[in-house]
């Protein structure tokens, strides 16, 4: 006699709905990328909103400041914006996305320490310089770090370097940019410059010692010398 098929075969197994949720997720991401690729820009705005979010909160974890993790996302965007279109390969751009938000945090943090050493060499670069602690920090420099206004002291910090340092003479300037803003070791800019150690090294201190002359007078009365 012949064997009777089942009445009530199993169900087919479901996939759990977080899988399938992320499985949609990177079909619709491969699809807004094969669209920004063929040159339509909306797609582009789409992945900023499904991303956005997520970048913060990686950019967060790294530098413990909403402003400057915002700075590293919208560097992390402006960077997909122009690598995208480039890339042929099959892309995971979450992953991709992550270590670049990642980077430009990273490079937030290195950013605001060159600041910080260059306001110290500059003092250093005062006649003065041992009447005063230089491990003692200074009443400004200590509540900006401790408070929220920290983000507005540094970026005005930076500003007035910057500013001081585009003012120097041709070769103080260089070296100083390549330094303290580029974050090139001595040797490095010898090389790039063509100079021995000691041509840099006198560049360096010269620079500093013009800039300390320019614009001390500002960095004291912000609090920062």
């Amino acid at each position: 006699m012949a064997r009777q098929p089942d009445r009530n075969p199993d169900p087919p197994a479901r996939v759990p709905s977080d899988v399938a949720q992320s499985l949609d997720a990177r079909t619709r991401e491969r699809g807004l990328v094969a669209a920004f690729r063929a040159g339509d820009a909306g797609a582009f705005e789409e992945i900023v909103r499904m991303h956005r979010q997520r970048l913060f909160t990686i950019a967060l974890r790294r530098t413990g400041n909403a402003t400057v993790a915002e700075d590293a996302v919208q560097v992390a965007l402006a960077k997909a914006w122009r690598h995208i279109p480039k890339m042929t390969a099959e892309l995971d751009l979450s992953a991709w996305l992550s270590s670049v938000v990642q980077n430009a945090a990273l490079d937030q943090i290195r950013g605001d320490e060159r600041q910080k050493r260059l306001a110290q060499s500059v003092w250093d670069a005062s006649p003065d310089r041992a009447e005063r602690r230089s491990d003692q920090p200074t009443a400004r420099a200590s509540s900006a770090e401790a408070g929220s206004d920290a983000p507005a002291a540094q970026a005005e910090l930076g500003a007035i370097l910057l500013e001081g340092i585009a003012a120097l003479p041709e070769p103080y300037r260089v070296a100083l940019d390549l330094y303290h803003v580029q974050g090139m070791s001595v040797d490095e800019i010898g090389k790039t410059l063509d100079l021995n150690e000691n041509t840099v090294k006198s560049h360096l201190a010269r620079g500093r010692t013009l800039l300390r002359s320019r614009i001390g007078a500002r960095l004291e009365r912000g609090g920062w010398l």
